[in-house]
């Protein structure tokens, strides 16, 4: 027996016949969130597409207009004309016009809801893990329920308002976490205090200048300490090896002395009293298991759900993320620009930082200079979502005469590049400034 999914032609005809019959109304329809997509009739439809039309176009609303409209959109059929005289004898009255809009959309947001747990039954009964599932699921559940919202936007009196609100929010201390700490002093002071919530980091050099290094004992580690809640995902090593470096950034016990033999007991008792300090800092680790934006992005809801706010998230690396298009391989630019586009809507949604750790082209790892963000695997996409782009770098890695005339005590000279900051000035910090702890696997002021 077939199920006729929710909606209702009476509330429809309601809506098209008052517009035919007011045409003033069709500013408050215009206005409002409904589309011609939430008519379920496909006449209903059509005719609700011309009538958008028309008002685009400053058509009169009138139903020679509408014949014509539709006549070019090639949607009036012979059935047409009866159902639009009919449509002027339902006409409602003007002030029950946003009453039926409310039926037509709960209508069309349950035939969503209806289609979607279709689509999850599928993926359940296809091979898809349950976690992927899961995720899935969540993740189009949030974007049903935000639709159903109405993501309205806001007229210049009310959002001045709100900004100035704002600012006098954060001037009087109300507002915590305006800035997360990088945990390098020289970064922080150049971006204005830190990483600004609600912005899409990358992370992006070549392989052994410290971008693990920087977002792991740095970044992480520092905005947990700041009381801002962090989550990392590490595609790349295990959770437990995430953990040995934020105990060598924190007690200076390398991550190499943590496991092997002969460990000196002394710091063994660095070890104990730097875990005991930093268990309690609100910041998770999650493996390789959560290789898919969507994966990630359900744990970053629940963590905010739970938590009531997330305030970081690294994601170590990129080009490791699983494709969302099968048919596309995961360092392919169109999936990369997906992903991206997934994560910039999970940070201004959730209000957190993301950053995200990149991995530039095979022809730029050989090169002995920076990458800029050009150089980087979908470097186009990156550029284009990314509000802030840092490029940590470490000279003696690509310079041997500068390596062998730093001490094996001393730190590394370091660099870090800013390519791209939508809210301020580029530029770079300087190796007089910071330096790379090789003991503690961080940069540091010098």
């Amino acid at each position: 027996m077939s199920v006729s999914m929710p909606h209702s032609v009476e509330a429809e005809r309601e809506i098209l016949g008052t517009l035919l019959v007011e045409p003033e109304t069709v500013s408050q329809f215009m206005a409002h969130q409904i589309t011609s997509e939430s008519f379920y009739n496909s006449t209903h439809r059509a005719i609700a597409a011309a009538i958008t039309e028309m008002a685009n176009n400053g058509s009169p609303i009138d139903e020679v207009s509408l014949k014509i409209t539709m006549e070019k959109a090639g949607t009036w059929g012979r059935f047409t004309w009866p159902i639009v005289g009919e449509l002027f004898d339902k006409a409602s009255l003007a002030a029950s016009l946003p009453y039926y809009m409310g039926v037509v959309l709960e209508c069309e947001t349950k035939r969503k809801l209806a289609d979607y747990g279709m689509n999850i039954s599928r993926a359940a009964h296809n091979g898809e893990t349950s976690t992927d599932t899961l995720m899935s699921a969540r993740t189009g559940l949030r974007d049903i329920e935000a639709e159903a919202g109405g993501r309205e936007g806001l007229v210049m009196r009310e959002g001045l308002k709100e900004a100035l609100s704002y600012t006098a929010d954060v001037m009087e201390g109300r507002v915590e976490n305006v800035f997360v700490p990088t945990g390098l002093g020289p970064l922080d002071g150049f971006l204005g205090g830190g990483l600004k919530a609600g912005h899409m980091v990358v992370v992006n050099t070549a392989s052994g200048h410290g971008k693990t290094a920087f977002s792991v004992g740095n970044l992480a580690l520092s905005a947990a300490k700041a009381g801002v809640r962090t989550v990392v995902f590490s595609l790349e090593m295990t959770p437990r090896r995430v953990f040995h470096r934020m105990i060598a950034a924190d007690s200076g016990v390398p991550v190499m002395a943590q496991t092997r033999e002969g460990l000196d007991p002394h710091d063994y008792s660095k070890m104990t009293y730097t875990s005991d300090r930093l268990c309690t800092l609100p910041l998770e680790v999650y493996g390789t298991k959560y290789n898919s934006a969507a994966a990630i992005r359900g744990i970053c809801e629940q963590l905010h759900d739970r938590y009531g706010s997330l305030g970081l998230v690294v994601v170590d690396y990129l080009q490791l993320l699983r494709s969302p298009n099968p048919e596309l391989g995961s360092s392919d630019h169109g999936a990369i620009s997906e992903n991206m586009t997934s994560f910039r809507e999970l940070s201004n949604e959730l209000e957190c930082v993301c950053a995200l750790l990149s991995q530039p082209t095979v022809s730029q790892r050989r090169s002995a200079s920076p990458p800029t963000d050009a150089d980087t695997k979908g470097g186009g996409s990156i550029s284009e979502a990314a509000d802030l782009i840092l490029t940590p770098w470490m000279p003696t890695k690509v310079d041997e005469a500068l390596r062998e005339s730093v001490g094996a005590g001393e730190m590394l000279p370091a660099e870090m590049y800013i390519r791209k900051n939508r809210d301020g000035q580029t530029g770079s910090i300087g190796s007089e400034k910071i330096g790379f702890d090789r003991a503690r696997m961080i940069f540091r002021e010098v």
